[in-house]
């Protein structure tokens, strides 16, 4: 019988193929045309998940696009800057226009 840490590293591993090309999941969301930002946001919270799925895998593949530890470090800053971007959009969606 197999146990849940054991499917939970053997997704892992699959995926940890999947997680450097976060840049191209998120060149994705500027197809939406009318909300691109909710696009680009959307593909990073997708491989926000992927990436905490790969941390119960055993094997840690190199980035083929950016070497580690940037590539991570460059998806957490991407992050930041598309939600200070929704957070100030919708904060002066809000302002009462005279």
């Amino acid at each position: 019988m197999i146990d849940n840490s054991q499917i939970l590293s053997n997704m892992g591993n699959m995926l940890s193929f999947f997680f450097p090309l976060w840049p191209v999941v998120l060149l994705m969301g500027l197809g939406w045309r009318r909300r691109m930002l909710l696009g680009l946001v959307f593909g990073w919270v997708l491989m926000l998940g992927l990436w905490v799925i790969t941390l119960f895998g055993s094997v840690r593949l190199t980035s083929f696009l950016l070497p580690e530890p940037w590539n991570t470090i460059l998806f957490f800053a991407t992050g930041a800057v598309l939600f200070a971007f929704l957070i100030v959009r919708s904060i002066a969606g809000r302002q009462v226009r005279v």
